[in-house]
């Protein structure tokens, strides 16, 4: 995993423009949780936020604490923080956010963030266990971002004797699905 560095610069410029509501042991802002806003007032000397960039209207902090990893979004247009389990796809200059990748736990996990006038669309999808994440594709179908989630499971079949394990997978009898995420 790449050392994640943070930048010095748009930390004194993200601390100008919104003093205050995040800093590198502290929360003080709203927040998206479970399809609502939530106003989170927390500080944690075990937790560190590192602000690693800043990708269209989204200050992008790297959350490093016990078995965390996250990333946390500051939106600059309606001041509230977003979560991901990966480093976000920031698309549609800044209106779709995707996360897809491994979460917390071990599960997979693909999910998007939607930003309109009105209201932010959210949705998450937890890939079965015994699914692998493949890959994704993103596509551009009528200016608006889709993603294609290419997913795969195997069965499985005895090992060869003289194997270290009793069973494998059987790379000529699988299931593979593919989600479009619109």
């Amino acid at each position: 995993m790449p050392t994640i560095k943070e930048n010095t610069d748009l930390y004194k410029e993200f601390q100008k423009n919104f003093p205050d509501k995040l800093t590198r042991h502290c929360v003080n802002s709203k927040f998206f949780q479970n399809d609502s806003i939530v106003f989170h007032k927390f500080c944690d000397s075990a937790t560190t936020l590192i602000l690693t960039s800043k990708e269209y209207n989204f200050y992008i902090f790297k959350v490093k604490a016990f078995e965390v990893g996250n990333y946390l979004l500051f939106n600059t247009h309606d001041q509230t923080i977003y979560s991901t389990s990966n480093y976000p796809l920031i698309l549609d200059n800044g209106k779709t956010v995707f996360d897809i990748g491994y979460a917390y736990g071990g599960f997979k996990t693909a999910k998007y963030y939607r930003f309109n006038d009105k209201k932010t669309e959210y949705f998450n999808f937890s890939i079965p266990p015994n699914y692998s994440l493949k890959d994704f594709k993103i596509i551009d179908d009528k200016n608006r971002k889709k993603i294609v989630v290419d997913i795969i499971t195997y069965q499985l079949k005895k090992s060869e004797p003289g194997s270290k394990f009793d069973y494998e997978n059987d790379v000529n009898d699988y299931c593979r699905k593919f989600l479009l995420i619109d």
